[in-house]
């Protein structure tokens, strides 16, 4: 059996292929990194100075809009006005020192969360809650650099990326590696020479299957791992212990109807706890793994039932494709659309949504999707029945078909 699974990663990494994903996955996510460190990584001052330059400009635009868009425009304003008095409170307080810096924020932020703007909404003040935490969790641990929201490091906004790239591009690259590893051998040569030897159907797929999860998983986290390097080279890699708020649960907000009879989600006060950077992304290449095995199982499957490279290949991007692109729908937007709404209802039992593993551990993506039977347990469960069963498809299907070889 080493033997096989050996010769079938010697057979995949010989593929250029391979080696072009991990090298455009790697330039994605710096390239992405460092865009959103751009955005995060801002004085105080730098604040201020752009968002009065944007006010300036949205009200320049305000005669000219329509009474629904000139609302809107309005509540961006003011968001940035908030910004604006957040950036001179945050400018001030560089003066106090760090104790005296967090306990002000944990101070604004109790004050906060029980203010009239934020009252019956669950989700803003769970969030405020987050951020209560996380200061508290800092000053216990005397983790200095939380006390500025502006100095960002890799192991933050790296994070950040790879739940977003995960979402878009994942299945697509292990479809890329993978769809091809039975297919391909099925009209050459190859197969009837692996047939005759002695070693069962099941063994050759068994092994196919292991060195595709194999190359798959070292492509990917390979890739995330030279990322990361290089973004920390350029930026800082931060510390590994800072505080990170994550395990938010939602459920539906009777008072908020979106479309049909579809509820929007709130947050449930008190659910969310903190962890360290290193556990939370330890948790987060652990499901990462899961979903790498569980997708290469369903490729395997396509792989094995396709009579052709091409058919593969084909089929099974243009699946992983429309199945990303619908939850990326789902996910944007105000979620009025009744179109949505059956989406919504299975996107729990998808495979595809839980390819972010970070988004799963924050609770995040039961808000972006706006469905609270979404969760961590339902995403593991759903990973493992789906590669299991897609497995024992693929075994029984390879193991009785005809090889017309």
């Amino acid at each position: 059996m080493y033997n096989l699974i050996t010769n079938e990663l010697q057979k995949i990494f010989k593929k250029r292929k391979v080696l072009i994903v991990m090298i455009l996955f790697s330039a994605i996510t710096v390239l992405f990194s460092l865009l959103q460190y751009q955005s995060q990584h801002k004085t105080p001052m730098q604040t201020i100075v752009e968002d009065e330059k944007l006010i300036s400009t949205y009200k320049s635009a305000l005669p000219y809009e329509s009474a629904d868009e000139a609302k809107q425009l309005k509540q961006v304003i003011n968001i940035y006005k908030d910004n604006i008095r957040k950036a001179y409170k945050d400018e001030d307080l560089k003066k106090l020192s760090f104790k005296d810096q967090i306990n002000s924020q944990i101070a604004d932020d109790e004050k906060k969360k029980n203010s009239a703007d934020l009252a019956g909404d669950n989700t803003k003040i769970e969030q405020v809650n987050k951020d209560i935490l996380v200061m508290k969790y800092a000053l216990k641990n005397n983790i200095t650099e939380a006390a500025d929201s502006s100095n960002v490091k890799a192991i933050d906004v790296f994070t950040q990326m790879i739940n977003i790239l995960s979402i878009i591009i994942l299945p697509v690259i292990i479809c890329i590696i993978v769809l091809d590893v039975v297919s391909s051998e099925t009209s050459p040569p190859t197969m009837k020479m692996l047939l005759t030897k002695p070693r069962s159907r099941g063994k050759i797929l068994f092994s196919k299957f292991s060195a595709a999860s194999i190359a798959s998983i070292a492509a990917i986290i390979g890739s995330e791992i030279i990322s990361f390097i290089i973004l920390g080279i350029i930026i800082g890699f931060g510390r590994a212990n800072s505080p990170v708020a994550i395990g938010a649960k939602y459920e539906f907000n009777g008072n908020k109807i979106l479309a049909g009879s579809w509820h929007d989600v709130q947050a449930v006060l008190g659910s969310s706890y903190v962890v360290p950077q290193w556990k939370f992304i330890l948790e987060m290449l652990l499901l990462q793994l899961l979903f790498i095995v569980a997708f290469t199982s369903i490729c395997i499957l396509v792989s094995a039932v396709a009579g052709s490279n091409t058919i593969s290949m084909t089929a099974g991007i243009v699946v992983a494709v429309i199945l990303s692109f619908m939850i990326i729908k789902i996910s944007s937007g105000d979620g009025s659309s009744s179109g949505d709404v059956p989406i919504r209802q299975i996107a729990p039992y998808i495979i595809n949504t839980y390819s972010s593993p970070g988004l799963m551990l924050t609770g995040e993506l039961s808000q972006m999707i706006r469905n609270p039977d979404i969760s961590l347990t339902l995403g593991i469960a759903v990973n493992v029945i789906t590669g299991v069963i897609s497995y024992v498809l693929a075994h029984l299907w390879f193991t009785k078909k005809d090889m017309l070889v």
